[in-house]
């Protein structure tokens, strides 16, 4: 699409403008025409975003006439003062400063202590907040940006105010991350200050009061009064409030008005579960809780993924999957960059800050810390990355992001893959519709002694934290660690799992029934990437299905599968159309897996070839033709108890080889 939105951001170097600026960046309708900035005019652009695509220096002004829409990032009363010729230039004007969030100019000099500088602009601006201004903000050419605890609170308060269901004085217990004190280094915000530390401030009165007390009064409640305490809490971002008033009503009345006040609001999420600040981190969604004590009603609402993951157990591993086993440790994952057509393996120390610098770079671009972010790498093994194509190619994808760009990332990520390879699925749990979706890639170097290819499994299931890495090993056991190609476990064999959250349900947590229904989701949809797997295989015509059942164990059922499935000798018969079964028998004899051959049953597409520790008068013919087909199953029942399992693979054929006689030349 062309950029056709021009935009001009005053006092970009701040915290403000420096997020501003990275979501800009990526916005596929705005262009960024200029940045100002007083302490650094005439320094280049470049030296303060290092990682985006923007050329050209500092100016010490913008020139609204160049410009579509002026977002102010100035400090309070300075940004007030060049409003008005920014308006006069032709520009939409987005204020992000405190000077138009007041409509009496008389409170002004009572919170900032100094006097209005544009009181007559007053008027015209418009608080941003789209929840209760949507109509008005769609033709403002002057917006007043909340302030971040201004947003929480109202957003939590809102609904009850406007249905009538408050009946007491409200309080609010506010807590806010450090950055939100701005850039501008201070005792109070100090590290050794805040770390391990949580305290109360501007008792007497906050700034942001005032905001909160004119945007609920002009909701319908004139005689409302509001006791707000903010806490500064030794967190990076983020801001959680908590607001307390006797309800008039019912729970169930209140938990209604929520529901209906937020329907359809894409920003603004009514959840089942008090959240945590961390489940809206790097986000632009509230999440709001209604609970009760008693006759007391308690909102809370959080501004600003439970991620698990399985790798390769080849003791030679690639750099992105040391880097993800660190960064998962956190599990605050938010984002995944992939590159294909090299696997980054073997690299060295240059390898590691490869990998490194692909998960910082998407971070900046994203808005995230590097640690919040997960590399995969496939493709040649030994070859240093092309750093600068890397580069560009995320800075691109980042400006790009799209829910619709599912089949195009499953074809970025092939490799020899001859096709794309996804699945989906949507799961009732609780009453609300829980979707699922997967890709992966993968055709050679793939065995099961490992824990995938690449593979990644996204949901938007809200989970208690943990559950996903507690899931992802059975769901590898059962899926992917049952695929065989030819023999070869990879070096960045990745699988991942991640949860976000955003179907709004109840938090599911382990051993609960919703658990086994989302594990069954999970693993169905992985079984058929697994499946996808096999099918493509390199050079693969036929797609081989081995089925065991009544073995000793679950164990002992997977391990005899595998072992039939990754048989060269069974996959050239395959290939050939060779109707030996006695290749099967004999690797199932030495599979590891318990077994008496008295007591094996064999079939082959459905014919019965060898039974009561010998083969039968099966017709090889039949046989022979049920080997011809595109897909074949071979089922096995070991008569030695209740394990049951199966496993995906292919033939062998000549392309295979030709494939990787020349995979780098």
């Amino acid at each position: 699409m062309t950029k056709h939105v021009r935009a001009a951001v005053a006092g970009a170097n701040g915290y403000a403008g420096m997020t501003l600026v990275h979501l800009l960046a990526r916005h596929p309708d705005v262009a960024i025409e200029q940045l100002s900035s007083r302490s650094l005019a005439g320094k280049p652009l470049a030296s303060t975003f290092p990682l985006l695509s923007i050329e050209g220096e500092f100016l010490p002004e913008v020139d609204a006439s160049k410009a579509d829409v002026v977002f102010s990032c100035l400090p309070h009363n300075v940004g007030a003062a060049k409003a008005a010729g920014w308006l006069e230039g032709g520009a939409r004007v987005i204020d992000m400063s405190a000077d138009f969030r007041l409509k009496d100019a008389s409170q002004y000099p009572v919170w900032y202590r100094q006097e209005h500088p544009a009181p007559e602009l007053l008027a015209r601006a418009v608080f941003g907040l789209p929840e209760l201004h949507e109509e008005d903000l769609k033709s403002a050419q002057l917006v007043a940006v909340p302030g971040c605890y201004s947003t929480a609170s109202i957003l939590a308060l809102a609904p009850a105010v406007t249905s009538g269901l408050v009946g007491s004085d409200i309080v609010v217990d506010a807590k806010s991350g450090v950055s939100g004190a701005g850039r501008s280094p201070g005792l109070g915000v100090h590290f050794s200050e805040v770390n391990e530390s949580l305290g109360a401030y501007a008792i007497a009165g906050h700034r942001h009061l005032p905001e909160v007390m004119q945007e609920l009064r002009a909701l319908g409640h004139n005689g409302l009064r509001l006791t707000f305490v903010p806490h500064l809490a030794p967190m990076t971002r983020g801001i959680l409030a908590t607001c307390y008033f006797d309800l008039k009503g019912s729970v169930e009345e209140l938990r209604g008005a929520y529901a209906e006040f937020y329907a359809g609001q894409p920003f603004t999420r009514v959840v089942p579960e008090s959240p945590a600040t961390k489940l809206a981190s790097h986000t632009n969604f509230c999440l709001v809780h209604v609970g009760a004590q008693g006759e007391k009603a308690v909102v809370t609402a959080a501004l600003d993924c439970d991620t698990g993951g399985v790798f390769t157990t080849n003791r030679v591993k690639s750099a992105s999957v040391v880097i993800d086993h660190l960064h998962l440790q956190h599990n605050r994952v938010q984002a995944l960059v992939v590159n294909s057509g090299n696997a980054n393996a073997c690299t060295g120390a240059q390898g590691f800050k490869d990998a490194l610098l692909m998960a910082k770079i998407t971070a900046d671009h994203l808005d995230l810390d590097p640690d919040q972010v997960l590399v995969s790498s496939t493709g040649v093994i030994g070859r240093y990355m092309p750093m600068e194509a890397v580069k560009s190619g995320i800075i691109d994808a980042c400006a790009d992001l799209d829910a619709a760009h599912g089949l195009d990332a499953a074809h970025a990520i092939m490799t020899t893959d001859s096709k794309p390879k996804l699945a989906e699925l949507e799961v009732d749990l609780g009453g609300v519709p829980v979707r699922i979706g997967g890709m992966c890639k993968g055709s050679g170097m793939i065995h099961p002694n490992m824990a995938t290819m690449l593979a990644y499994i996204t949901t938007d299931a809200a989970v208690e934290p943990g559950l996903m890495a507690s899931m992802v090993k059975a769901v590898a056991d059962l899926s992917f660690n049952q695929v065989t190609v030819d023999g070869d476990s990879s070096t960045n064999d990745t699988f991942l799992m991640l949860a976000n959250g955003a179907a709004g349900n109840a938090p599911i947590s382990a051993g609960s029934p919703e658990a086994e229904m989302l594990l069954g989701a999970l693993l169905e949809v992985a079984q058929r990437l697994a499946r996808s797997i096999a099918r493509d295989g390199e050079g693969a015509t036929k797609l081989l299905t081995v089925r065991v059942a009544g073995a000793a164990s679950g164990d002992d059922a997977r391990l005899a599968a595998r072992t039939v499935a990754s048989s060269s000798l069974v996959k050239t018969a395959i290939h050939g159309g060779d109707p030996n079964w006695g290749r099967v028998v004999c690797a199932l004899g030495y599979s590891g897996a318990e077994m008496a051959i008295d007591r094996l049953h064999l079939s082959i597409g459905g014919l019965t070839v060898f039974e009561r520790g010998a083969g039968v008068a099966a017709d090889l013919g039949a046989v022979r033709a049920v080997f011809e087909q595109p897909e074949i199953e071979i089922v096995a029942s070991l008569g030695m108890g209740e394990g049951a399992s199966e496993a995906w693979g292919c033939d062998l054929s000549e392309e295979y080889v030709r494939i990787n006689a020349d995979y780098t030349t």
